[in-house]
């Protein structure tokens, strides 16, 4: 991975993931668009906005996380572009163990890369999974520090693989929760990383999006793209019907390969002419 050229970073959730049986996504032509040589991948399924910000900031702060190589992986001040994927407020993050610490000295080495039905490694050791791996995911602990999932997952418990040494206190954290709090919580995080490229940028650009939401909080003077999803409410795209067979054709990151095409269409009509 050795690229000097002017690259596009990603930092997000399942929305601005690649699937790995179709790379379909608009990100890729608004690259192109842009002039990007390179795109580095670090969307995931299943992020909440505290890792999603985190990884935007030692992306921007080029961090010495496992396997980055900074004399070739840099984020360049000059050139390079920043898009981040917004999630919804109703996802935290926690210890994976009462007995795990923060690491500082390994970056995003501490979040959870690998995650079950998204990247996972298969009995012969591959890496499998729905999502494309990001670029030092062999690099990634298998055990990590910190796991981001979503509230009523842990209420419903509906996934079984989730094991806690302690369910008392996750229940505590979640009898805490207030979806509006986490909503003004969230809006502090995405434009604090947005001045943070500000205050280093000499030339460099950063986009905040969301998946199936239109951006509600906005600031004057910030980078915003609407989503496939807000442009479905807005009506620049028509709502598909949940069908088995739109389901089917549906990616990773929630959407067919015809609407990342249609979306494109519009965005580079509406915003980039």
């Amino acid at each position: 991975m050795s690229q000097q050229g002017k690259k596009l970073w990603i930092t997000g959730d399942s929305y601005g993931t690649f699937d790995r049986r179709n790379g379909a996504h608009w990100i890729k032509d608004f690259a192109k668009h842009k002039g990007c040589d390179t795109i580095f991948n670090l969307a995931r399924g299943g992020f909440d906005n505290k890792a999603i910000t985190y990884v935007g900031r030692e992306i921007l702060q080029n961090g010495p996380w496992p396997g980055r190589n900074l004399k070739t992986e840099s984020f360049h001040y000059d050139n390079d572009i920043l898009v981040m994927f917004v999630t919804d407020p109703a996802r935290f993050c926690h210890l994976s163990t009462l007995a795990s610490e923060f690491d500082y000295e390994l970056s995003i080495a501490n979040l959870n890369w690998w995650v079950d039905g998204i990247l996972y490694r298969n009995e012969a050791g591959d890496i499998a999974g729905d999502q494309e791996p990001m670029p030092w995911q062999e690099h990634m602990p298998e055990n990590s520090n910190l796991h981001s999932q979503t509230m009523t997952t842990v209420l419903d418990k509906v996934h079984s693989r989730y094991t806690f040494e302690d369910s008392e206190y996750i229940q505590n954290m979640l009898s805490r929760f207030d979806w509006q709090w986490e909503e003004q919580s969230k809006d502090d995080l995405i434009h604090g990383l947005y001045h943070l490229h500000e205050s280093l940028s000499n030339g460099s650009e950063m986009y905040i999006t969301g998946g199936n939401m239109a951006i509600q909080m906005t600031r004057e003077g910030v980078n915003y793209i609407p989503g496939i999803g807000a442009a479905m409410a807005e009506g620049w795209m028509a709502t598909p019907e949940d069908t088995e067979v739109y389901n089917q054709e549906c990616l990773c990151n929630h959407y067919t390969p015809e609407e990342h095409y249609q979306f494109w269409q519009i965005l580079k009509e509406k915003l980039y002419k």
